[in-house]
């Protein structure tokens, strides 16, 4: 049994840019071994005698004298008499180390290339520069971080230096120690981090973002920026009145139009206990069964599991069929739907193991318009027919895949009251002839408002009037 259920996968694009560093640097230098011993026995000792000192060295006269000598003249003693002591400016050397040994600095120049994310400039540890991926939320970086990218990199290079000299490989790892000056600084390029993100319920109702492994070695403060501006890109649906469901009539009405009215038993006080679904369900230890046609779903369809799910069905039902079938896949109006390369894939997925010929998506103009490139490029026309659902879908929380006339799936998105911009699908994927045909009266009155497209490129929107 696990404790957390996916229900959702986003790919987040950080803007980040690689800067050419020339900087002078401060060398960790060590005294020869006797001579750094005879500074820490005085620095323990306070003061000492030089007799004390010769004896505890074992030194003949003439070999204490030229010690002493020699430390005299490079000041770090200072003599009274027979009694030796460190000068202020050996002192401060043991504090540069916390009393360890005297650090003595060498200034050397050193170049650098280094990455640094355009938030708030924490250093990144060396990595390719990606594109954003197409269907990827961008994490949009203010302005005056761009605008004044090279100042702030070069604070965050003085700041962040030992972090950034552990990942050389040369000497200048162990021996460097701070920036001395930095003597030119220039931009390389930029790029993006894909980062993907994995929200999922646990049993407690909480839900948990995991960020991907390409992001473990990476600082803590990073990791508190990224779960700051994610939160920041999330849904207020608070505002929208439409979209947040009061009392959960949405649901209601999604329960008694397909019949399913099992779910209502999950109600209670006008709010869905996702926990306790999750639980009686089986998707804690994914073992739905199906019972007289119909399998409890949960999370988005593009979701690798359930791609896999829903292929199997696929095979399942039309064992040593030819890729003969049209799938209608509606969108729900959620702005964070389909942003990962999840749903890409499965749009592969189908064409190249599911027996699809053809998928019709139904789209929201917003998505039909950011996107509209990427089906342009990725898909074959005669693959992919892309609609519109217009104003019709505004505020729908109900996603529908209809495979043909062989099964149908339907989801509806919840969010819970304490993270009103998190969408949680759940519902059924049913062979139940009334449910494909309710499905089919959906996806029928979609189309009347649909407008309409040319034979020869049903893929695109229809062009916007230029002003």
């Amino acid at each position: 049994m696990t404790d957390v259920v996916e229900f959702n996968h986003i790919t987040y694009s950080l803007p980040v840019e690689k800067f050419r560093i020339s900087a002078n640097i401060a060398l960790d230098e060590r005294l020869p071994a006797v001579t750094e011993f005879c500074l820490k026995l005085i620095y323990i000792c306070d003061n000492i005698s030089i007799a004390s000192l010769r004896k505890y060295f074992g030194f003949t006269p003439n070999e204490v004298i030229s010690v002493v000598e020699s430390l005299h003249r490079q000041g770090f003693l200072d003599l009274n008499g027979e009694t030796i002591s460190l000068t202020k400016y050996a002192l401060e050397r043991f504090q540069d180390t916390g009393g360890k040994y005297p650090r003595l600095n060498k200034i050397e120049r050193h170049q650098y290339t280094v990455v640094f994310e355009l938030f708030t400039f924490i250093f990144l540890p060396p990595c390719s520069l990606l594109n954003k991926i197409d269907t990827s939320i961008l994490l949009e970086i203010p302005e005056n971080n761009i605008s004044n990218s090279k100042k702030y990199a070069e604070d965050a290079f003085h700041r962040q230096y030992p972090e950034i000299a552990s990942t050389r490989a040369d000497k200048i790892r162990e021996k460097s120690f701070s920036v001395y000056s930095i003597e030119d600084i220039e931009s390389v390029g930029g790029g993006y981090i894909n980062i993907p993100v994995s929200f999922a319920l646990n049993s407690d109702g909480n839900i948990i973002r995991n960020f991907s492994e390409s992001i473990d070695n990476l600082s803590q403060d990073f990791k508190n920026m990224l779960n700051k501006e994610i939160t920041s890109k999330m849904p207020n649906d608070s505002r929208r009145i439409v979209i947040f469901d009061k009392n959960n009539i949405g649901l209601n009405k999604f329960i008694a139009e397909f019949g399913i009215h099992y779910l209502g038993k999950y109600i209670n006080n006008n709010s869905f206990n996702i926990i306790k679904y999750l639980i009686n369900e089986k998707h804690f230890v994914n073992t739905q069964k199906t019972i007289n046609g119909v399998e409890s779903f949960f999370g988005n369809i593009y979701l690798d599991n359930n791609i896999k799910k829903t292929i199997n069905k696929i095979n399942e039902i039309c064992i040593n069929n030819k890729l003969n079938y049209e799938v209608d896949w509606v969108k729900p109006d959620y702005a964070l739907w389909g942003k990962d390369h999840l749903f890409i894939d499965a749009i592969h997925e189908f064409r190249d193991n599911g027996k699809v010929k053809k998928i019709n998506l139904w789209l929201d103009t917003e998505y039909n318009i950011k996107h509209e490139q990427i089906f342009h490029n990725k898909f074959n026309r005669n693959m992919v027919s892309k609609n519109s659902l217009m104003a019709v879908n505004s505020g729908e929380r109900i996603e529908i895949m209809l495979f043909a006339n062989k099964f149908m799936i339907a989801l509806y998105h919840l969010s819970l009251p304490s993270n009103e911009g998190v969408w949680i699908p759940f519902g059924i994927l049913s062979t139940l002839p009334k449910h494909i045909e309710l499905a089919n009266k959906m996806i029928s009155s979609l189309k009347s408002y649909a407008p309409k497209q040319t034979s020869k490129c049903r893929c695109r929107p229809p062009r916007r009037k230029r002003n």
